[in-house]
């Protein structure tokens, strides 16, 4: 996570699907491209306050993030809602701040698997 967004690129390669389902992709989806033209018309906010790229990767707004992961899958969705609720949520302190964006990645991906092998 990037201050209050998320790095759909992180996200991907948790999911462990393929290059055709990766943010890029999304994207560039007409329902994707009128999601944020809607948003940015309904929430007075630029593109680029919604998505971004840094570092060569792309970072998304918390509402976007739950969009992706659940084009990329519904139960995949399901999951990464239930991760931000409870990154969010103040009652659940973090082990320790991650500044390191790659660290933060490995982390992130640490945690959905094991969550996904809670759930299994």
């Amino acid at each position: 996570m990037n201050g209050q967004r998320v790095c759909l690129d992180d996200l991907w390669l948790a999911s462990g699907v393929g290059t055709n389902l990766s943010p890029t992709c999304w994207l560039q989806e007409k329902t994707t491209q009128q999601t944020l033209l809607e948003m940015n018309l309904e929430m007075s906010m630029s593109e680029t306050d919604l998505v971004c790229s840094l570092e060569g990767a792309v970072y998304a707004t918390h509402e976007l993030s739950q969009m992706y992961a659940s084009w990329v899958d519904a139960e995949y969705g399901i999951e990464v809602i239930n991760a931000l609720l409870a990154f969010v949520d103040s009652s659940v302190q973090p082990v320790k701040e991650v500044t390191d964006t790659v660290e933060a990645g490995h982390a992130f991906i640490a945690a959905v698997e094991k969550e996904r092998a809670l759930i299994s």
